[in-house]
């Protein structure tokens, strides 16, 4: 067999996405865009292969590199490059929409650019919104996040705030709030409380193990943290970058914005709803106001 013609070509960007939550890479019912920057109407051609990669091929520009004329290395020398912003959805409303700027052409897979706990993984986290089903096993922390300080001072939603929640023993879990300041953290529920088994007058029984507490009493003590800094985002979409890269941010406890918040209750089979508490009732109760600035 005589080799007539060698084609070859390169993808130069490729994600791969993965559930924050369930730790699942995630394929089905992602709508994964990606165009130049700053010229949208030139898209790129994004498709999806086995093992779960969304390839983007077709980059407007980058022609000489993705098709090379020669056997050589396509990334040896130096090597044409374009912004792109490439945007994920989700069609089942399980994820919070982001965009993300990426300068093209990228060897392996695209990740975080710098240390977090997502940034460590070849792959995209994707963070759970507040449209998504509860699984079971797992319990939500709820907020509608509000900066007093937007508006002039009228308040507006704190859109693409950053809220973390974390159980003693089990990595923290994080979500992004979408355009409406809405917010759903969940959070896998930990082992079960134990109580030892008590004797007669109350005392140990000596031998015995502790018995479990009824599921209807689990509850576990939350840490509650927030970054975030007002923001005009990305083509309506919050930037993921920076949006991780928020600085620390304030949560009140109140209204009057005198105490911080700091800590909540998860309760199993009861969703939790942080709150900035407003004891004259003047206000609207079920709101939660975060504030940029750092923590004392």
């Amino acid at each position: 067999m005589q080799l007539l013609e060698r084609i070859t070509r390169t993808a130069p960007l490729g994600l791969r996405f993965w559930d924050s939550l369930s730790g699942q890479v995630v394929r089905d019912g992602l709508q994964v865009s990606a165009a130049l920057e700053l010229q949208p109407q030139r898209p790129a051609r994004v498709s999806l292969t086995p093992s779960g990669v969304f390839s983007i091929s077709e980059v407007p520009g980058l022609r000489s590199f993705e098709r090379p004329t020669s056997d050589a290395d396509p990334w040896s020398g130096v090597l044409p490059s374009q912004r792109l912003l490439v945007q994920v959805r989700d069609a089942f409303s399980r994820f919070v929409p982001f965009g993300v700027r990426i300068i093209a052409p990228q060897r392996g897979l695209w990740s975080l650019p710098f240390d977090s706990p997502f940034g460590a993984s070849p792959a995209v986290p994707l963070f759970s919104a507040p449209t998504r089903p509860v699984p079971g096993g797992v319990g939500v922390v709820r907020a509608q996040v509000v900066d007093p300080t937007a508006n002039g001072g009228q308040g507006g939603p704190a859109a693409w705030a950053v809220l973390e929640a974390s159980v003693p023993g089990q990595p923290a879990v994080r979500s992004i709030a979408d355009g409406q300041g809405r917010i759903a953290l969940l959070v896998p529920y930990p082992p079960p409380s134990t109580v030892p088994l008590a004797g007669v007058g109350g005392s140990p029984l000596i031998g015995t193990s502790p018995a479990a507490l009824p599921l209807s009493e689990q509850r576990w003590q939350l840490t509650i943290r927030a970054a975030y800094a007002p923001r005009t985002g990305l083509a309506g979409l919050p930037e993921l970058v920076e949006t991780l890269e928020q600085p620390a941010a304030l949560i009140w406890a109140d209204q009057a914005r005198t105490h911080l918040l700091e800590q909540a209750e998860l309760r199993y089979g009861r969703e939790t709803l942080l709150v900035s508490g407003d004891p004259s009732g003047r206000s609207h109760p079920s709101v939660l106001f975060i504030q940029a600035g750092s923590p004392l």
